[in-house]
């Protein structure tokens, strides 16, 4: 049984410490979006959670648990260049503003940027072309 709905993979899940799973994925649509849902542990699920923008077409979700909260990345396309965005939460709608860490004015690749925990510090990495990778070390504190 498919609880996301018809239309839904997810892409990446996530379990956390309290025995919560998360899923994100992208609906593909006229202007993709990325959404995420969580199932409680005694089996309950949310309703979907937007991770991005209204309007905003987003796609190449990853999600990982980090200090007791939910940390999603994913793609920004504007149709001139990327966006490489971070979102956390990890109650209901609406989840604080999201960060746009990295721009990428070329179209030469669609970036999938990927999280890392390392040293305990948020790590987001992804392709800037084809040959080169562009990573951020993701500070909660200033959000960037």
């Amino acid at each position: 049984m498919n609880v996301l709905g018809a239309d839904l993979q997810p892409e990446q899940f996530a379990v956390d410490p309290a025995g919560q799973s998360w899923v994100v994925w992208t609906r593909d649509s006229e202007i993709a979006q990325v959404l995420l849902r969580k199932r409680s542990a005694n089996g309950g699920w949310t309703s979907l959670i937007p991770m991005s923008e209204e309007g905003e077409h987003s796609h190449s979700p990853e999600l990982l648990h980090h200090g007791g909260s939910i940390w999603v990345t994913y793609t920004i396309d504007d149709g001139e260049g990327f966006g490489i965005a971070v979102r956390s939460g990890d109650g209901p709608v609406p989840w604080p503003m999201r960060s746009v860490i990295h721009t990428i004015y070329t179209r030469e690749i669609a970036p999938e940027p990927r999280l890392h925990l390392i040293n305990e510090e948020l790590v987001v990495v992804w392709s800037e072309t084809r040959y080169s990778l562009g990573y951020s070390v993701y500070d909660p504190e200033s959000a960037s």
